[in-house]
C-alpha cells in the first residue's frame, strides 16, 4: 500500500520537491518569518531526512531514497560549515593560555549555591554571566570575589545584565551602547600582549522587527570590532543557532571564527534534543587559535548550563610582535 502511494508520480514529484524545499529553507533562509523559525530545527530536519531515506530504503524506492539520503548529506556539510570546518582544535604552541567560561545566569533558577558551585569548579582565566539582576549581583560578588579579584559589570533589571570576573587584570572596562543595548568591553593582557572581550546579548527573536533589530545590532558590533587593533574574543547569549543568517554575516563582517566543532549538541537536552540547538557561542578573531571547547553541564550532566573555550595567540603574529 505504502509502496503503491510513493509510485504515483505525482505523490513522488510533490515529496521530492517538499524534501528540496525543507533543504534550501534551512540553507538559503529566505526573509519568511515562518522559515527562519523553522530552520533552527536545521538538526532535526537533518536527522529526519535521514529516517526518509531509510524508510524509501525498506519499500526499495530508489529515487525518494536518493534525494532523501542526499538532502541528509547536503544539511550535514552545511552545518558542519557553519560553525568550524575543521573538525580538530589547533594544536597547543608552548604560549600562554587564556581559558573562558560563559553563562546564562536564569540556566540556574535561583539556584544560588549551584550557581556559584559550578562557576567556581569551572576554574576558567575569565568568567562572563549574563542575564544578571540586582538579586543576582550581590551574590556573584559575595561568592566569586576572592577567586576572581577584577571584574566589570552592567546591573539590569532587564536580561541585558552582565558580569565579567577575571583573574587577571583588567586594563580598560568600556560599555559599548547600541541605542539601550549595552555590550561589555574589557581589555587584559596575555604575556605582554593586549587582548579585547565584548560581552554581547541579542533578545530571542520573536518577530521581523526584533530580527531586523538584531542584525543592526550586530552590524554595528561588527564595525566597533573591526576598529580594534588587537585580537578580540565575542561571547554570549546571542539566541540564534549557529547556521542563522544573522549569525553568519556578523562572522562574515567582523572576520570571527567559531569556536563550536559541529553543530550538534553534546547533551540530550529534551526530547530528540527540540530547543536544543547552541544558542551561547564565543566568536574570535584569525589572529587567535582556539585549542579546546566544551559545553558545560550542571552536576547530573542533563542540563547545560554554559561553555568554555581555550585560546592561544598564533604564534607567527606572537613573533612579529617580539621582532618589531
Amino acid at each position: 500500500m505504502v509502496e503503491r502511494i510513493f509510485r504515483n508520480s505525482i505523490v513522488r514529484t510533490l515529496t521530492i520537491a517538499m524534501i528540496v524545499l525543507g533543504v534550501l529553507g534551512v540553507v538559503l533562509e529566505p526573509d519568511i518569518l515562518l522559515v527562519k523559525f523553522g530552520s533552527r530545527y536545521a538538526i532535526q530536519i537533518m536527522f529526519g531526512m535521514l529516517a526518509l531515506g531509510m524508510f524509501f530504503f525498506i519499500f526499495d524506492l530508489k529515487r525518494l531514497m536518493f534525494t532523501a539520503l542526499v538532502a541528509t548529506g547536503v544539511l550535514c556539510v552545511y552545518l558542519m560549515e557553519t560553525t568550524n570546518a575543521s573538525l580538530r582544535f589547533d594544536s597547543k604552541n608552548q604560549e600562554p593560555e587564556l581559558s573562558i567560561a560563559h553563562f546564562a545566569i536564569s540556566d540556574f533558577g535561583f539556584d544560588f549555591g549551584k550557581a556559584i558551585r559550578r562557576i567556581r569548579w569551572t576554574d576558567a582565566d575569565v568568567v562572563s554571566i549574563q542575564e544578571v539582576t540586582p538579586d543576582w549581583a550581590g551574590v556573584l560578588d559575595t561568592g566569586l570575589q576572592k577567586q576572581y579579584p577584577y571584574q566589570a559589570k552592567v546591573i539590569r533589571i532587564d536580561p541585558y545584565g552582565q558580569y565579567i570576573f577575571s583573574k587577571l587584570p583588567l586594563l580598560h572596562a568600556d560599555t559599548i551602547f547600541y541605542e539601550d543595548i549595552p555590550h561589555l568591553r574589557v581589555d587584559l593582557e596575555l604575556d605582554h600582549h593586549e587582548l579585547s572581550l565584548i560581552s554581547t546579548y541579542t533578545l530571542p527573536p520573536l518577530d521581523r522587527y526584533s530580527y531586523e533589530r538584531m542584525n543592526t545590532q550586530l552590524g554595528v558590533l561588527a564595525r566597533r570590532v573591526n576598529k580594534i587593533k588587537h585580537p578580540v574574543i565575542i561571547l554570549g547569549e546571542l539566541n540564534v543557532p549557529p547556521w542563522a543568517k544573522e549569525l553568519l554575516d556578523f562572522k562574515y563582517q567582523a572576520s570571527l571564527k567559531d569556536s563550536r566543532r559541529g553543530s550538534l549538541p553534546t547533551s540530550l537536552k529534551g526530547t530528540f534534543w527540540v530547543n536544543s540547538a547552541p544558542m551561547d557561542h564565543i566568536l574570535y578573531t584569525r589572529d587567535l587559535e582556539c585549542i579546546g571547547f566544551d559545553q558545560l553541564t550542571d552536576q547530573d550532566q542533563s542540563t547545560d548550563v554554559g561553555i568554555k573555550g581555550t585560546y592561544q595567540f598564533i604564534r607567527k603574529r606572537i613573533n612579529e610582535q617580539r621582532g618589531g
